[in-house]
């Protein structure tokens, strides 16, 4: 909720951790998710290990899909690549 919150909001971002935060918000249940596609059960050996790969993994496909849609995401009035590399 906090990321579609947001993007309603407009938000920008200056650096790449707040824009980790907000793709940690819009894409970490996404890696979450993919543990029980990839046969991480809850408890098994390794499964923290796996979780945080998982959120890593999260973290990639939204920052993928940021860097996809630069073009159209300007068109709309949203940047979402870090002010201070873009300075």
């Amino acid at each position: 909720i906090d990321g579609v919150l947001m993007d309603v909001r407009g938000a920008t971002y200056e650096t790449w951790d707040d824009l980790k935060t907000y793709c940690r918000c819009v894409a970490g249940a996404i890696g979450r998710l993919s543990l029980g596609v990839f046969g991480t059960a809850p408890g098994a050996r390794g499964a923290e290990r796996a979780a945080e790969y998982a959120d890593t993994l999260g973290l990639a496909l939204q920052l993928t899909n940021i860097l996809r849609d630069v073009r159209e995401d300007a068109g709309n009035g949203r940047t979402y690549l870090p002010a201070d590399d873009l300075a």
